[in-house]
């Protein structure tokens, strides 16, 4: 089952939204860095385009180094997490895309493409249970959209793709891309 998802021109806007570390009296110290500073130094730009040129290439393992630089300098941005655990599970790898999935949700619970994607990794691992969670959580989203939110369709796209995994049991999808789609 092939599927794409939507996020805008965002995620490379977001990623560094956080401001450097600065000491109470301005100076940012001599000698060292702090991961802050080293964060706030580097741009994402190039990485991500290279990760976005991979990904649409179908090179799934560039496309993860790629994004693994950029959580390696912001881990707490939700959209760089998910790109990566994307990645991973277009590779068939399941196990691993969880894990960047999961940090995605710590820091943006809302993540509409990120929790349908966990609930289908885990679905596909065999862990209906954690597969339901993700099911529920998107349930609560609908319920509280009422169906007139701007992503009313992708949660309930999301809602059935979570079924169809639970339904269609550990490993039995084969490959599944991600939904994301890159600018």
């Amino acid at each position: 089952m092939h599927y794409r998802s939507s996020f805008g021109l965002f995620v490379a806007c977001a990623l560094f939204a956080a401001p450097p570390a600065v000491a109470a009296d301005g100076d940012v110290g001599g000698g060292g860095s702090t991961p802050d500073q080293i964060a706030a130094a580097y741009d994402p730009t190039a990485d991500y385009q290279a990760g976005a040129d991979a990904y649409a290439t179908g090179n799934y393992a560039a496309a993860a180094k790629a994004f693994r630089k950029i959580v390696a300098a912001v881990p707490k941005n939700p959209q760089a997490n998910y790109l990566l655990g994307a990645s991973l599970m277009a590779q068939g790898d399941y196990a691993r895309a969880v894990k960047p999935f999961e940090t995605a949700l710590r820091y943006d619970e809302k993540m509409i493409d990120a929790r349908r994607d966990l609930g289908i990794a885990q679905a596909t691992l065999g862990k209906a249970e954690k597969a339901t969670e993700q099911l529920a959580a998107l349930k609560a989203l609908q319920e509280a959209c009422g169906g007139i939110c701007a992503n009313s369709a992708k949660i309930a796209d999301g809602i059935a793709r979570i079924e169809a995994a639970i339904a269609a049991g550990p490993q039995a999808q084969g490959w599944v891309e991600p939904e994301i789609r890159l600018a």
